[in-house]
């Protein structure tokens, strides 16, 4: 696997302690040194861009980026095309949901899996996603329509919306309302 800004090394720490093998990048070289110490170079640390350190390393099944906001998940989804394989990302920001959502579906990524996650007084999105050639848009948020959390990550972004929602959504309320979270999540950036 691959942890992609990878900071001091929580993630790949968590994931040493589950069997796999990492490699991780990090953008600051102390940040990457604090990485190596850390892991006692259990972990391949990598510096540089993104995805950029992986172009000519060995193949990853997966690639994790999580941990930031959306303009750098984008750009690091956009770096996809650098790698000579087509791995399966797992993504999850810290904020900017419907501007990560909007570049997945404007890019065809398939959705493998969705999941809405609450931590203390935080939801976070993720999602587990390829770009191999056969996604497809799927309407925003199909992914999450049923999962238990979706009416409270609505509720939350209630005061940006122009009108008030009723649950369970129509599939028309269910559209009308993401059409206006993006349309808020647009000027917002």
């Amino acid at each position: 696997m691959a942890d992609i800004g990878a900071g001091s090394g929580r993630l790949s720490l968590d994931l040493i302690g589950k069997d796999h093998d990492v490699i991780a990048t990090e953008a600051s070289a102390k940040g990457l040194d604090e990485l190596r110490r850390r892991t006692a170079n259990r972990v391949i640390g990598l510096f540089g861009d993104g995805l950029l350190p992986l172009k000519h390393q060995m193949a990853v099944d997966a690639i994790v980026v999580s941990g930031m906001g959306s303009n750098l998940i984008v750009h690091i989804l956009g770096q996809r095309h650098l790698l000579p394989y087509s791995p399966v990302f797992l993504i999850q920001p810290v904020q900017g949901i419907l501007a990560v959502r909007r570049y997945l579906y404007e890019n065809l990524a398939r959705i493998h899996r969705g999941l809405l996650v609450a931590d203390h007084t935080r939801i976070y999105a993720s999602w587990e996603i390829s770009f191999d050639g056969i996604g497809a848009q799927m309407p925003m948020f199909d992914e999450f329509f049923q999962d238990p959390l979706f009416p409270e990550l609505c509720s939350r972004e209630q005061q940006f919306r122009r009108h008030k929602l009723t649950f369970p959504l129509s599939q028309k309320e269910y559209e009308k309302t993401w059409e206006e979270l993006g349309y808020w999540d647009t000027i917002r950036s």
